[in-house]
């Protein structure tokens, strides 16, 4: 076979997206719907079957499931959502459990447990991460908490959200009895879109704050990003103020992607006062051609649609190849036998979506430590991990 023939057919098994093109259309799986009184009904589910293998002994090579979780989304009148959905990986628990009023497009109150308006990596929905795991950024940010939040577009590249909860975390009610304190936390977001070289174009631009009182006890812990090692935790014997300041930009043209954030987390009470710095930078590339801007939106990329779904008996489905490095810091922190204040991580990773709804997924993380980790009777200096998944989602 002559050079030209042979790179013709490798072209045409790697990238189909240049021979064929039928997009598929993301499956819901919707059990009532009602056009006359604008109210629907939807069932949500995802599980994340994955398997995991680390380079030494302290953490078990295992299968296990990531995530399991199923729900329901309702919408009617065009002005009302709730959403409910329960992870049971582990245990059963509620997830997100919220109501919406959709007042305007610049202005939706939301109550109940949601996800607080910071960090980019964070929002992102698990769904449809580019690596198979957060980076240990995210230590420093909010999950899901209880309380209330407005949030809105008054322009189609501005979006902003400001919430009131407890600060306790996901599914706990406040802790803090004698002051009552509450945290609060803001964002705000520039995400002009367009074309760049004839080729569909997003940037964005974040700030986000946090800030509220905390009680005696757990006040900061990080693992890394391999899910296996927890190399830093701070505990406080008095009450003591948490704050957040981050920053997150990101920039798609076409099938390429640039996404980064830094952040500070400062802890100050009687006898706590240091600060954690965090910041990681993601390069991600779908092969296939696929463009990441359809797929934006304020709190995340999602959903990618293959330009030619898989099928038994042909190939098909977007790849994506992402590379991820990251630093986490808390050189003000005093020196704790069998962690490390600072750490740097690498990870590489590839997606392959079947579907819009199907994905299988291969990653590997290194983590370095600047001080040795204790890993059961002995310690180590960095960690090597491997990740696999398959993934369906409604």
């Amino acid at each position: 076979m002559r050079p030209a023939s042979f790179l013709s057919l490798l072209l045409v098994l790697l990238l189909p997206a240049a021979v064929t093109a039928d997009p598929a259309t993301p499956l819901r799986a919707v059990v009532w719907e009602d056009a006359a009184n604008q109210a629907s009904l939807q069932l949500t589910g995802r599980v994340m079957a994955d398997y995991r293998t680390y380079d030494h002994d302290g953490v078990a090579d295992t299968f296990t499931f990531r995530r399991v979780r199923f729900g329901f989304d309702g919408r009617a009148l065009g002005w009302l959502r709730l959403r409910v959905e329960i992870e049971t990986a582990a245990k059963a628990e509620l997830s997100d459990g919220f109501a919406d009023l959709i007042l305007h497009p610049a202005l939706t109150v939301r109550a109940g447990q949601f996800k607080l308006p910071f960090s980019f990596d964070e929002l992102t929905s698990s769904t449809f991460f580019d690596l198979q795991e957060r980076s240990m950024f995210t230590a420093l940010a909010p999950n899901r908490d209880r309380g209330v939040e407005v949030l809105g577009a008054p322009l189609a590249w501005l979006t902003y959200e400001l919430a009131l909860a407890n600060g306790s975390g996901v599914n706990v009610d406040e802790k803090e009895a004698t002051e009552d304190g509450k945290d609060w936390a803001a964002r705000l977001v520039l995400h002009p879109q367009g074309t760049v070289a004839g080729r569909p174009a997003v940037g964005h631009l974040g700030l986000a704050a946090t800030a509220g009182d905390q009680p005696a006890g757990d006040a900061f812990a990080a693992r890394t990003a391999a899910r296996s090692l927890r190399f830093l935790s701070l505990t406080s014997t008095a009450d003591f103020r948490r704050t957040r300041i981050g920053a997150e930009a990101a920039m798609a043209v076409g099938p390429w992607k640039l996404q980064s954030e830094w952040a500070r987390q400062s802890l100050a009470g009687d006898d706590l006062d240091v600060s954690v710095d965090a910041a990681y930078l993601t390069m991600s590339w779908l092969i296939t051609g696929e463009p990441f801007a359809a797929a934006y939106s304020p709190d995340g990329f999602g959903r990618i649609r293959p330009n030619r779904t898989f099928a038994p008996g042909r190939w098909g489905g977007a790849v994506e190849v992402s590379a991820r490095i990251g630093r986490l810091e808390g050189r003000d922190l005093a020196q704790a036998a069998g962690q490390s204040r600072d750490a740097s991580e690498a990870a590489v990773g590839v997606v392959w979506i079947l579907h819009p709804n199907v994905r299988v997924v291969a990653s590997t993380f290194h983590t370095e430590f600047d001080e040795p980790v204790a890993v059961g009777s002995g310690s180590v200096n960095h960690e090597d991990g491997v990740a696999t998944r398959l993934q369906v989602d409604l």
